[in-house]
C-alpha cells in the first residue's frame, strides 16, 4: 500500500502532499528517519534488507529506517520503524535525535529519485537480538558489528558492495557518534 507523506522544500518546509511512488519518481523532497542500535560494547546492529525491497534488497543497512508519514512527526516515524520493523517497543524518550541530513539517491533504471531529509537517532540496546521480531517483508536478518569492522568494510571495495550505498563519511560518523555514547544506560526487551 502506498502512503501520502508530506512533501517538502529545498529547505525543509512542508509544501504538500503526494503518495510514496510519486515523490520518488519525481523526486520530490520528503522526510525519513534512520534508527542507529548500539550495544554496551559499542557494537552496531545492521539489518539485511529484504530481497523482495525494491530498492537496495538483500543489502546491510542501519537497524531501522523508512518514511515519516503524512503530518507524522520524526521521533513518531522513528518509534513506528522500530517496532514494526524489529519488534522493538520504545518511546520518544528512549531515543536520542542527532541531526537531519539531505541524501539523493538516484537509480534511473528503476525510474527512482529519492530525495530525503534524513532525521538521524541512536538507541542504546543490549537485549538478546534472536528475539527481536522481523518484519519480513522489509528485514532479513540482523547482526552486530564492531566500529573496527564496519570501518574495515567501507575501505574494502569487495566489502563495501553489501552495504547499501551512502556518502562516504556516513557510516564514520555512525561509530563516532556511538562511541561518544557508550557510558550511558540501555533499553531491554
Amino acid at each position: 500500500m502506498d502512503e501520502e507523506i508530506d512533501i517538502l522544500d529545498d529547505e525543509g518546509q512542508i509544501i504538500g502532499k503526494k503518495y510514496k511512488k510519486e515523490a520518488h519518481i519525481n523526486g520530490n523532497w520528503h522526510q525519513e528517519v534512520h534508527v542507529w542500535i548500539y550495544n554496551s560494547k559499542g557494537d552496531i546492529l545492521l539489518q539485511k534488507r529484504a530481497k523482495i525491497k525494491d530498492t537496495f534488497p538483500g543489502l546491510w543497512d542501519c537497524s531501522a529506517s523508512g518514511h515519516v508519514a503524512l503530518r507524522e512527526h520524526p521521533y513518531d516515524a522513528a518509534v513506528r520503524e522500530l517496532e514494526e520493523e524489529l519488534g522493538i517497543k520504545v518511546t520518544k524518550e528512549d531515543l536520542e535525535g542527532l541531526v537531519i541530513r539531505k541524501r539523493v539517491t538516484h537509480l534511473p533504471k528503476k525510474k527512482y529519485l529519492n530525495k530525503g531529509y534524513i532525521s538521524i537517532f541512536l538507541l542504546r540496546f543490549d537485549g538478546d537480538i534472536s528475539k527481536l521480531k522481523l518484519q519480513e517483508e522489509e528485514v532479513s536478518e540482523v547482526k552486530f558489528i564492531s566500529p573496527k569492522k564496519l570501518l574495515s568494510d567501507m575501505k574494502n571495495p569487495a566489502e563495501r558492495k553489501k552495504y547499501v550505498y551512502v556518502a562516504s563519511s556516513y557510516y564514520p560518523d555512525v561509530v563516532n557518534w556511538v562511541k561518544k555514547r557508550i557510558s550511558r544506560p540501555s533499553k531491554t526487551l
